[in-house]
């Protein structure tokens, strides 16, 4: 027995069409959630998820920005300290802008965790952790070196 493929798609095709010739999808109901759910749904958002206001970026780019001024003086003050234990100039600058680069990218990280409200962020933590860790081990090695040209 031969089946003709092409007449059988046919017959498939004029009683799958046939179904569903009446079938309509229904319209769309309102789909907004009435006042009192949509209230306890904003109440319980994490503002990670809606995302930081246009104040708490001014304030913490402002605090950050404080704090690097801050930080200036107290490289120059590191300077010299080093400087006056006859540590050479260039290893007294290297480990002084170190120890700013620490203090500085530290407070950066902070203030971006503060802000955006990612402190319970194990990947925020990981990556920023990493990355303040990294420039204390540079602040370190370099500030050993120094010391250890001082004449």
């Amino acid at each position: 027995m031969r089946v003709d493929v092409a007449q059988l798609v046919a017959r498939m095709h004029a009683a799958i069409s046939a179904q569903t010739q009446d079938f309509q999808i229904p319209k769309p109901k309102d789909s907004q959630p009435p006042a009192p759910v949509k209230q306890a749904i904003d109440n319980f958002l994490p503002s990670a998820l809606t995302g930081p206001t246009t104040t708490e970026i001014i304030v913490g780019v402002g605090v950050a920005l404080a704090a690097a001024g801050m930080f200036l003086l107290l490289r120059s003050a590191l300077f010299n300290h080093l400087i006056e234990k006859r540590v050479p100039p260039g290893s007294a600058r290297g480990a002084s802008w170190a120890f700013y680069t620490f203090l500085t990218v530290t407070t950066w990280t902070a203030t971006a965790g503060f802000v955006v409200g990612m402190w319970s962020s194990i990947p925020f933590l990981a990556g920023g952790g990493t990355v303040a860790i990294a420039t204390l081990i540079f602040f370190l090695v370099s500030y050993s070196g120094a010391l250890r040209k001082a004449k």
